[in-house]
């Protein structure tokens, strides 16, 4: 067996790829059986009993062309007004070759004469039907790339067009005209060699001088880029055996008939690993544009012959979520999580967008790697929320519907875990911006049900960066309540139902108009919280009718948030943009089976050696459990005093309005007041410190960090200890 490098058969564009299918196609049918194709990066090799010369020779005097006709369409060749340059010299040509070809062609003409198919409403519908019904085996492969015959209607996959055509170019008649021009015709005065040519297109070598013609979406400057794409001409300097074998290669992308979305709806024309095009994931994409559709072309680096091949495309497995892909988006997360063909390595993405007036180029798109994504796998349970949005969404909530999109086609076709891990955090987070907006849709036009059923356990598995905005996010974001039997939790319970529009029970949540505690999308994070502060400080001594003081302010369950994050919050050392998304987001989780340990380090953790003095005076106010005092020395040390620090109902607002030092203050007062010695004397404050101080004190923090920041803060006072289990 040789092995062919075939250097001018690439991945991209999608000429290169159907030019590979059809060299593999027609040597393994028509000269060696044993013939096997793969991928070596993007460039096809060819393993065969041939070698190079004998493959050139094969073409130029054995290769029989597929008869490739197309009748029902304008410009096939078929009817008066059309070109007849290719149409006519196949038919007066003696060539064995092409006698397949002519006598489809006789058929041809015969159906396009038969009365029923003239002055009919269903014309070109009753002159396919005939087609597949009268012409040879040979000629019905181009028929099902083409066109499908449903119950009521013709339907065209989009990789050849509108029926094998792109407008008045018709496919069939351009691929007469090349093989006439190649095979047939008395070579011109100043072309090139057909030979020439022919290793061109195999081997990437200089062609010699080309002629202008026009090739539809398959056009060869369609390949370098979809920026060079986006600048379109009529016609392109190309080598006609490019031409003729991507069509031949096309032809192993055989169409049908496939219900999608239930039996019930209306069927819809299938190709394999051709879908509904999804405007994401490369650089030029925009919602307004026109395309046919993608194909994503499958690349295989195992040596596979042409019955594994036919078997491929034919059945074309590619699912998501227990159906189908029927967009590029789907086709992404199916080859995240290994729901496709075995056996393919990497997908070459192809659209066909309208890039040239009012004409379709296919443009590379990327490409997108087969691997298993397990993370991936949580994107169902978003997916099963959007399908309840109405299609026509308002523009904002329509933008934020594909910035959506645009994260989950990140997370499925990322190649490490670290993009992945920020793509589904942007995930949640597009996701809350969508529900905050179609909250204001009419009910008839919005999900019954605000965003549910996103498991905190599962969702932090997949997106634990380990990053102090992330940790410090989730702390805040998984904050709320312990309510007690059956009774209606508060909506200031919990993080989420402040922040999010939604109206809490006891069973579910339903939609609420506006969140309690707004702005989160547009205010800084921690003027957000210092809100929160407020609002829960009030809704306490509404509920309670008691004074504050003798209630914790601090939520009663929470991932805990760790003292090291808390003091880079108040020192600003973080990114509070990123937080205030992050936290955005992570509401949106489920939160009631998480226990507050799932991001805490094993061992009992210890106060930064740097802690700000700011949050080591405020953190002891608000704990749950009273903190120890011991009097007298070692010989006549007492059993000790338990303190229950509260926070002050005046502190909330005066951290909000950045009056920080007045509370530092108090708070320094009080702490000399219970018994304790705190070594500083006053704390220096910066602009903007109160309102990230009235975000910290909203948290759960591990009672042994507080306890250790504590003894640094006050040194000569004896405390208790801290048992484990706290």
């Amino acid at each position: 067996m040789s092995v062919i490098e075939l250097r001018g058969c690439r991945t991209t564009p999608i000429a290169g790829y159907l030019k590979a299918l059809g060299v593999l196609r027609l040597v393994a049918s028509q000269a060696d059986p044993d013939a096997r194709g793969r991928w070596h990066g993007d460039q096809f090799v060819l393993d065969t009993r041939l070698g190079e010369d004998e493959l050139v020779a094969f073409f130029l005097d054995e290769y029989r062309p597929t008869p490739v006709i197309s009748p029902w369409n304008g410009g096939s060749g078929f009817h008066p007004k059309d070109q007849q340059a290719g149409i006519a010299a196949i038919e007066a040509s003696d060539d064995q070759r092409f006698q397949l070809y002519r006598d489809t062609i006789s058929v041809g003409r015969r159906l396009v004469a038969d009365p029923r198919c003239t002055g009919s409403k269903d014309e070109k519908r009753t002159l396919i039907a005939l087609c597949r019904a009268e012409l040879p085996d040979e000629a019905l492969r181009w028929i099902d790339a083409a066109v499908v015959l449903l119950d009521d209607r013709l339907a065209f996959p989009p990789l050849l067009g509108t029926g094998g055509n792109d407008g008045r170019l018709d496919f069939s008649n351009n691929f007469m005209q090349r093989l006439a021009e190649l095979l047939l015709q008395p070579r011109r005065r100043g072309r090139a060699d057909p030979r020439v040519l022919l290793r061109g297109a195999l081997f990437g070598e200089d062609p010699g001088p080309l002629d202008e013609v026009s090739v539809g979406q398959f056009a060869p400057g369609s390949g370098e880029s979809a920026a060079v794409a986006s600048v379109g001409q009529d016609s392109w300097l190309v080598n006609p055996w490019d031409f003729v074998l991507l069509v031949e290669g096309s032809m192993l992308f055989a169409s049908g008939a496939a219900r999608r979305l239930g039996a019930s709806l209306p069927p819809k024309a299938a190709m394999p690993f051709c879908v509904e095009p999804s405007p994401i994931g490369y650089g030029t994409a925009a919602d307004a544009e026109a395309a046919r559709g993608e194909v994503w072309c499958p690349v295989w680096s195992q040596p596979t012959g042409l019955t594994e091949i036919e078997r491929l495309f034919g059945e074309g497995r590619a699912r998501w979520d227990g159906r189908s892909a029927r967009t590029g988006l789907d086709l992404a997360k199916a080859a995240a999580t290994l729901a496709v063909d075995r056996g393919i390595d990497r997908f070459a993405r192809h659209g066909l967008l309208r890039r040239n007036g009012r004409s379709y180029l296919s443009v590379p798109l990327g490409t997108v790697v087969v691997g298993a994504r397990p993370e991936v796998d949580i994107l169902k349970t978003v997916d099963r929320w959007l399908t309840q949005l109405t299609p026509q969404l308002p523009a904002a909530a329509a933008s934020a519907h594909r910035r959506l999109s645009e994260a989950q086609f990140r997370a499925a076709a990322a190649p490490d875990r670290n993009s992945r891990q920020r793509a589904l955090q942007d995930v949640l987070v597009e996701l809350a911006e969508l529900e905050r907006l179609v909250v204001r849709l009419p009910n008839e036009r919005r999900p019954p049900m605000p965003v549910r059923e996103l498991d905190a356990s599962t969702w932090l598995q997949a997106i634990d960066d380990r990053s102090t905005e992330l940790r410090l996010a989730v702390a805040f974001a998984s904050s709320r309540d312990r309510i007690e039997g059956d009774q209606p939790a508060p909506q200031d319970a919990a993080m989420a139902s402040t922040l999010r529009p939604i109206a809490r029970s006891a069973w579910s949540d339903s939609w609420a108009r506006d969140p309690l505690v707004p702005g989160v999308t547009r205010r800084p994070i921690s003027s957000v919280l210092a809100d929160v502060l407020v609002r829960r400080v009030r809704g306490i001594e509404q509920r309670r009718g008691e004074d504050v003081a003798g209630r914790p302010v601090r939520f009663d369950h929470a991932v805990l948030a760790e003292l090291g994050h808390l003091d880079q919050l108040v020192r600003e050392k973080l990114d509070l943009a990123r937080l205030r998304r992050l936290v955005h987001g992570l509401v949106l989780l489920d939160w009631r089976r998480t226990g507050h340990d799932v991001l805490a380090p094993a061992a009992l953790p210890a106060a930064p050696a740097l802690l700000h003095p700011a949050v080591a005076v405020l953190l002891p106010f608000g704990q749950r459990r009273p903190i120890t005092v011991h009097r007298g020395g070692d010989a006549e040390r007492d059993s000790g005093t338990e303190l229950a620090l509260r926070v002050p109902p005046s502190w909330a607002e005066l951290l909000r309005a950045d009056r920080a030092s007045e509370v530092l203050q108090d708070a320094l007062h009080r702490l000399r007041l219970s018994g304790l010695n705190p070594a500083p004397r006053t704390i220096p404050v910066v602009p903007g410190m109160g309102p990230r101080l009235a975000a910290a004190l909203l948290v759960p923090v591990h009672r042994g960090a507080v306890m250790a920041a504590l003894r640094r803060l006050c040194p000569t006072t004896d405390l208790g200890t801290v048992k484990e289990d706290e």
